[in-house]
């Protein structure tokens, strides 16, 4: 993995705390290819970190954010970027960063082990999410979202999987997973509440 920080200083206590994990190899910034994880810890997300961010997502790698500030930049749009998961400085401890390394690495949202789950199940009068809460980015993964979006357009479980290149089991199995770990009735629940989100 590798760490990108405008701070020198804590850019050095993120390795320090990275380092004695015998699972996370470290890797300089100038080899991001061989980096299947990157952490950037920044004070908020401006410019320079979007030109980074884009820059990362042609690279392939999966990346974590590390911020003082968490601002109005959505979900979707940094979900787009290839980010995964997200915590606030404060609370970046040795523990909270190599969970969350991890996690990324095999590509889980960070919601799957972050109790109590991020997104509350959907009620009738559930409303958009806030901009994103500490600790908690990505509770749909990049292929669940896809898959609402086309269910949305209309699309039914043959088409999706034709689309997709996926046969019409996992077509299944992906939506029944999103509508069980959120208490959703239904494909049209489903559809309707990540609408309600803002995934889709």
């Amino acid at each position: 993995m590798t760490v990108y920080a405008d701070d020198g200083i804590m850019k050095a206590a993120v390795l320090t705390a990275l380092e004695h994990d015998a699972n996370i190899e470290l890797v300089p910034a100038v080899a991001t290819s061989r980096a299947r994880v990157s952490l950037i810890v920044a004070h908020q997300i401006d410019d320079p970190v979007l030109r980074l961010l884009r820059r990362l997502r042609r690279s392939r790698t999966q990346v974590g954010l590390v911020l003082d500030i968490v601002g109005a930049v959505t979900l979707p749009y940094l979900l787009a970027h290839g980010v995964l998961a997200l915590v606030r400085r404060t609370e970046a401890n040795q523990e909270q960063l190599t969970h969350m390394v991890a996690a990324i690495a095999r590509s889980e949202p960070i919601s799957d082990f972050q109790p109590p789950p991020c997104v509350p199940p959907a009620t009738p009068s559930h409303k958009p999410m806030p901009p994103y809460p500490s600790q908690c980015l990505a509770p749909l993964n990049p292929r669940e979202i896809r898959l609402l979006q086309l269910a949305a357009d209309g699309l039914n479980t043959e088409e999706i999987a034709q689309k997709m290149a996926y046969s019409s089991r996992t077509v299944k199995n992906v939506l029944k997973g999103v509508t069980g770990r959120f208490h959703l009735h239904n494909r049209t629940h489903a559809v309707a509440w990540a609408l309600r989100q803002g995934f889709i």
